[in-house]
């Protein structure tokens, strides 16, 4: 199987569990006309409908493949499926872990799995990049983000 149609596959399931996700989202008081769920949708939508072109395309190609080639399809579908664990990970633990932990997560382990090394940058940019991504949805456009256990935990250990 083409490692295009491959990964348009498996994107298609992962926008449809982003929909599902995004689609129990409460909406708060201040919520407006598009809601806290309306930009999760608009990505899922967005990454299902590449997937589907992605898958569909494979279908209509004619497949040449040279023994080179199948292993550099290999790597690059294991590369693929790599940042669909990421992915994965990120939507399943993000509810409970919460949003800020979690995007500063991702940032710090997309940019391992891409060769990046383990350093003080790396960290700095992990948490700078959270906090500009938690200011942008929750300050900017009012989007409000999973905060995940930990609030709960501080109330409790305040008591």
């Amino acid at each position: 199987m083409n490692r295009d149609l491959v990964t348009g596959l498996m994107g298609l399931a992962l926008a449809i569990a982003y929909y599902l996700a995004a689609s129990n989202i409460a909406a708060g008081q201040l919520a407006d006309d598009v809601g806290p769920d309306g930009l999760p949708r608009i990505y899922a939508w967005l990454l299902g409908g590449f997937s589907l072109v992605l898958a569909v395309r494979t279908l209509f190609q004619k497949a040449v493949a040279t023994s080179a080639g199948e292993v550099s399809e290999v790597y690059a579908a294991k590369r693929a499926l790599g940042i669909i664990v990421i992915a994965a990970v990120y939507v399943a633990a993000v509810p409970f872990v919460g949003y800020p932990l979690m995007i500063a997560a991702v940032i710090a382990t997309a940019a391992l799995y891409q060769g990046g090394r383990l350093s003080w940058p790396l960290a700095l940019t992990s948490v700078l990049g959270a906090a500009a991504f938690w200011y942008v949805f929750v300050y900017l456009l009012h989007i409000a983000q999973p905060e995940g256990i930990w609030p709960e935990l501080i109330e409790r250990m305040r008591a």
